[in-house]
């Protein structure tokens, strides 16, 4: 039997403070856990700053979400815990702006920890990130999602500040992630195609349509993905308040990836498989979605275009929950993988304007600022997609085991918990579960649930789930 190359991927790690001399005994049963497997890999969902650089409008794109500022003294933590290689495209990598996403490079250079996803142009922030094991090269290429979240009811704001760019000869880089961006469709029957159609002739909209497609209307929030016939109407197809609406025989939406960056994404997997023997892409996915457990469409497509350019594995991470896993080719694409470390309500300073979105005064503080969001969201507070809070979520961490020739054999999944009791150090931090306890063994029988609607087998042995192809 070969050598197996495993490889432990977790999901968000939002880290605001340092966490390493936690002594909470499922905690340090997690770390040997991670620190067994040949690679571990995170995504570092927190900008790492002291300060340097003055927050964005808003964070985590987001008009009422946190503002994620860690001390450098967390990517120690990180590398004690096992990890060498993050993915650093998110929604929160922006929290302090182009400046942020600079210095957060800069800490992760001098820590030794390599990265993939954001960068000081378009390309540092497309290519792979590298990473050896004692036995295989491992790529990882790293995107965010950006377009309409929750149902797709609410159109989106265009990536101002998000998107890298390169340099040319007139203008500098600009920094940024690499994003996959996203229309939103929605599809209704012929008479709500009808009554669109009437409004907006009857408000005058038409006109400005026209001028829109013509190019005219340069200041205007951007619809599709170029300037020129981006609301090109049809009988069955109807643009109205910038979203494009589709006759069909019933109500829904799909979610549509821009092309080029699916390409700029499968032009960098083919430059990958050159060189290493493991290519994953990774991607942070918050964009609209029909179900609690289904991925968005984009997300699929996306997944599927890069197992098919030549990469080994596709994750998704950033909805808090365990995906579906589908195998195309032989190779595993992983629809979700929980928050691993999450010190979400643990900011130490909320800037001013945040606190005046909630009603409070400029010099409130954070503990003021928390209790505010909390009693207003209740513990009733619905997800994007419709399920409450309070609902039970699997939560497992995942490894990837390779043979040593590179093909995939399986994923394990082992059930861990958030700790949310005991010293406030502690608390947002993972711990592994018993093996034999009661929520091990409802955990696992929730995965398999997860995993019924995927052709794939799930075997639970030792308080572990192993998926193969089916």
């Amino acid at each position: 039997m070969g050598v197996e190359n495993v490889i432990f991927f977790t999901g968000d790690s939002m880290t605001l403070h340092p966490f390493g001399s936690c002594s909470d005994k499922g905690f340090l049963e997690m770390v040997d856990l991670v620190r067994s497997g040949d690679l571990a890999i995170t995504n570092l969902e927190t900008c790492i700053q002291h300060g340097e650089d003055w927050p964005s409008f808003v964070a985590g794109q987001g008009r009422g979400t946190t503002y994620f500022a860690g001390p450098k003294q967390c990517l120690e933590d990180l590398k004690g815990l096992g990890f060498s290689l993050v993915t650093t495209a998110n929604n929160h990598a922006v929290d302090f702006g182009e400046g942020g996403i600079v210095t957060t490079i800069r800490y992760l250079e001098e820590a030794g920890i390599a990265f993939a996803g954001s960068g000081r142009t378009l390309t540092e922030a497309s290519r792979p990130a590298y990473a050896t094991t004692p036995r295989a090269r491992v790529a990882l290429i790293a995107a965010c999602d950006w377009g309409p979240r929750g149902l797709a009811d609410l159109a989106f704001p265009w990536p101002v500040g998000s998107m890298a760019a390169d340099p040319d000869p007139w203008f500098r880089a600009r920094p940024g992630i690499n994003l996959v961006r996203y229309d939103a469709v929605t599809h209704v029957d012929g008479a709500t195609i009808d009554a669109l159609r009437r409004a907006s002739e009857e408000l005058g909209w038409e006109g400005t349509k026209m001028v829109r497609n013509q190019g005219g209307g340069r200041s205007e929030p951007w619809v599709g993905h170029g300037l020129f016939g981006s609301e090109a109407d049809t009988d069955g197809v109807f643009h109205f308040m910038g979203r494009r609406f589709v006759a069909d025989d019933h109500f829904g939406f799909e979610t549509v990836p821009f092309q080029e960056d699916i390409d700029r994404i499968t032009r960098w997997v083919r430059d990958a498989r050159r060189i290493a023997d493991i290519v994953i892409v990774a991607l942070h996915q918050q964009g609209a979605s029909r179900s609690e457990t289904e991925p968005p469409d984009h997300t699929r497509i996306l997944a599927r275009a890069a197992i098919d350019a030549g990469a080994d594995l596709f994750v998704a991470h950033g909805r808090g929950r365990v995906g579906g896993v589908e195998i195309r080719d032989g190779k595993p694409i992983i629809y979700g993988i929980p928050t691993f470390i999450n010190q979400n309500n643990q900011m130490r300073a909320v800037p001013a304007e945040q606190k005046r979105r909630y009603g409070l005064d400029a010099d409130a503080t954070a503990a003021e600022f928390i209790a505010s969001r909390l009693a207003r969201e209740g513990g009733g507070r619905q997800t994007a997609i419709g399920a409450g809070i309070n609902d039970f979520r699997p939560n497992v961490v995942h490894s990837i085991v390779f043979d040593d020739d590179g093909s995939f054999k399986e994923i394990r999944l082992y059930p861990m918990e958030e700790i949310i009791e005991g010293p406030l150090a502690h608390r947002g931090l993972p711990r592994l579960l018993p093996s034999d306890g009661a929520l091990a063994a409802r955990t696992l029988e929730a995965i398999e649930g997860r995993m019924a609607p995927y052709n794939v087998s799930v075997v639970s042995s030792s308080g572990v789930a192993v998926i193969r192809p089916g």
